[in-house]
């Protein structure tokens, strides 16, 4: 009770600051447009994942499945993912969420991949509205304000939902590798047992 409590606190406090940073973004000029637009996707990073603490949000089962993805793993490559993923590692932004590192190994792969497409959710959410307000900032005329958070846009939510897709894939491939493992273990063992001498 008292957890759920202190999540509605974040959950206001998020929205205050949204609302801040919001109109700061809209009404800032030159330099400080970066200070607000970097400000301004924080915060609503923020609220999103309070949300979805608070409440079970998920996107169409549909969108979560990765069989029509696993070709594009070059394509992801190309746009330099493992790039963005080193960076990520040698940073200390991978601290922000250490239950969604594949070198976590105290959780299952099966626990891992749940906890993956909840921050892919919210990054997902994040975008789309992120992205409206980009437009509406070209609609008022202000484009460099848009252009600004349409880049942050992409550094911050982009290449987080291409890295959680590419990590699933590969989590995916590691639960069907070592199934075939077993399975090629237990036929080895059954062979084995069936060749050992019968005592009458």
């Amino acid at each position: 009770m008292r957890s759920k409590f202190l999540y509605f606190v974040f959950l206001i406090a998020s929205i205050v600051l949204v609302s801040i940073t919001g109109y700061w973004y809209f009404n800032s000029v030159h330099f400080a447009i970066l200070f607000s637009s970097l400000a301004f996707g924080w915060c609503l990073l923020t609220l999103i994942s309070v949300l979805l603490l608070l409440f079970d949000i998920q996107l169409p089962k549909r969108y979560y499945k990765t069989d029509r993805w696993k070709n594009q793993i070059t394509l992801y490559k190309k746009m330099g993912i493992l790039t963005f993923r080193d960076l990520i590692r040698r940073g200390q932004l991978h601290k922000l969420a250490p239950h969604i590192q594949i070198t976590n190994r105290n959780q299952s792969f099966n626990v891992l991949s749940k906890n993956m497409q909840q921050a892919e959710t919210i990054h997902v959410i994040a975008f789309l509205i992120t992205f409206i307000t980009c437009i509406i900032s070209l609609i008022v005329e202000r484009v460099f304000n848009g252009l600004i958070l349409m880049l942050f846009n992409l550094i911050f939510h982009v290449y987080p939902v291409m890295l959680q897709r590419f990590n699933r894939i590969r989590i995916e491939n590691l639960v069907v590798k070592r199934i075939d493992n077993e399975l090629e273990d237990k036929m080895k063992n059954g062979l084995q047992s069936s060749r050992l001498p019968r005592q009458r």
